[in-house]
């Protein structure tokens, strides 16, 4: 391609597509994946190898990840994934990456800079840090006053506390445009249950915005 005489070059983009083991994770791949060529449908570029980890974004020696990074170097290409979880959920991981001067994009923020993403995975562990320390707090209170819980409360608190995981997760599933279908597919690729162990559906969510409509 040429752009006034000079030669212009083509983006080549490599996917990393990671689900949990405990996930669906068929259904998860085929969901990145049509995300990411849809991502270079858009946008233009050359796709040129695919790389797909099952392991959990907790971890970061991901064999599959250090191949798809390694042929970034090699080809000069960009690594593309479809959202940030995808990479990590980790703000030193990702930081990590930008010293290492890997470029990467995300296909679900698609005119994010490397500062936005920095900001935003930032804001993410953030978020998930303070919720899991109310969460220590109200139940360090419960214990302090000397009350027992019996089986239904300590259900109703368990309840709430799997609850508190899931609300910042579809807050941010909603914010990227995603239905009710889409979010139950998310779940359930990361391996989160409801509170009662069972899958999500649509219905489930559905339930579960309603209830916590002031909070999402």
């Amino acid at each position: 391609n040429t752009n006034k005489g000079r030669i212009v070059k083509m983006a080549r983009y490599i996917f990393y597509v990671r689900v949990s083991k405990q996930g669906s994770q068929f259904n998860g791949i085929d969901a990145q994946l049509a995300g990411l060529d849809q991502f270079v449908a858009n946008h233009g570029g050359e796709h040129i190898a695919t790389y797909v980890e099952e392991m959990s974004g907790a971890k970061d020696n991901r064999p599959e990840l250090a191949k798809a990074l390694a042929q970034c170097k090699r080809d000069d290409a960009t690594l593309l994934i479809y959202r940030l979880d995808r990479l990590s959920r980790k703000v030193s991981f990702v930081a990590r990456l930008m010293d290492a001067g890997v470029r990467f994009k995300v296909a679900t923020m698609p005119d994010a800079d490397e500062f936005a993403i920095h900001i935003y995975a930032a804001l993410g562990q953030k978020e998930r840090a303070m919720i899991s320390q109310r969460t220590k707090e109200a139940l360090k209170v419960v214990k302090e006053r000397g009350i027992v819980l019996g089986r239904a409360k300590q259900n109703k608190e368990y309840a709430y506390q799997c609850d508190q995981k899931i609300i910042p997760l579809i807050k941010q599933y909603k914010a990227e445009s995603i239905d009710q279908t889409g979010i139950a597919n998310r779940l359930n690729d990361e391996g989160y249950k409801t509170s009662r162990g069972l899958a999500w559906s649509r219905v489930k969510v559905c339930k579960f915005m309603q209830k916590y409509a002031n909070l999402i």
